[in-house]
């Protein structure tokens, strides 16, 4: 087996040793588990105290493990450069601080892991609907969408649980995107982006009050509301 570790240069002490940790026996014991599905999401300290986050992808399917391997960035890898660039071109995600990947003797990849900021205090915005603030929180989170929808930035998986808000004490919000490792840069197709929010409200009074506003903000027509309320497919990708 051969393995990659890539540590970014602001990585807090400590990401060297969870990196190892990784390679050898997986996630740590004492983690705090947050998301167990198709892949495994955990919260973790460090030596320091620090709580950082750490995704760990499922194993991929043959044909894909020798992809990853020869042909095309695996997602773990994928996840922590697309942050690094989203971060450089302002838009809010989580630093990334890692990523590990272990390949066996011919090159196919098996496990990957992400590193990266946790964000504690802060919730998806799949639960915003049913809040009492939710018509200025929908204002402020059309305006980012299409803030990032702006430069050019499409996140393939636009929905809910990828997300996140902070609501500031005097009722301000801030908004992260995570699960960064299906993102196109150089995007400027306007309905092929307006697509991609329609995934983010099941119920759709919520929806039809975002869509008014991101029309408005990415200054689009009203027949764009109409095109935000017909979608709801997320674009998956491997």
């Amino acid at each position: 087996m051969r393995n990659r570790i890539i540590i970014s240069n602001d990585a807090p002490v400590g990401i060297k040793d969870l990196t190892k940790e990784l390679i050898t026996n997986g996630l740590p014991a004492n983690s705090r588990s947050l998301y167990k599905g198709r892949n495994k999401v955990v919260a973790t300290a460090l030596e320091s105290g620090i709580e950082v986050n750490v995704k760990a992808f499922r194993i991929p399917i043959a044909i894909n493990r020798f992809a990853y391997g020869w042909i095309r960035r695996g997602k773990a890898r994928r996840a922590f450069e697309f942050g690094l660039k989203m971060l450089s071109m302002g838009v809010s995600t989580p630093r990334p601080f890692a990523y590990v990947e272990c390949f066996d003797n011919v090159g196919f990849l098996h496990e990957s892991y992400f590193v990266s900021e946790q964000l504690n205090g802060w919730e998806e915005i799949r639960f915003a609907a049913s809040r009492p603030d939710f018509e200025t929180l929908a204002d402020a989170l059309a305006r980012f969408v299409a803030g990032f929808h702006a430069k050019g930035v499409k996140m393939k998986d636009l929905s809910p649980g990828n997300v996140l808000v902070r609501t500031e004490p005097g009722g301000s919000y801030h908004f992260s995107l995570v699960d960064t490792n299906r993102m196109r840069f150089g995007v400027y197709d306007r309905k092929e982006l307006a697509r991609t929010c329609g995934a983010l409200f099941e119920d759709h009074s919520a929806r039809r009050l975002f869509a008014r506003n991101y029309v408005r903000y990415a200054g689009l027509t009203d027949n764009y509301v109409e095109l935000i309320m017909a979608s709801g497919v997320v674009d998956y990708d491997e």
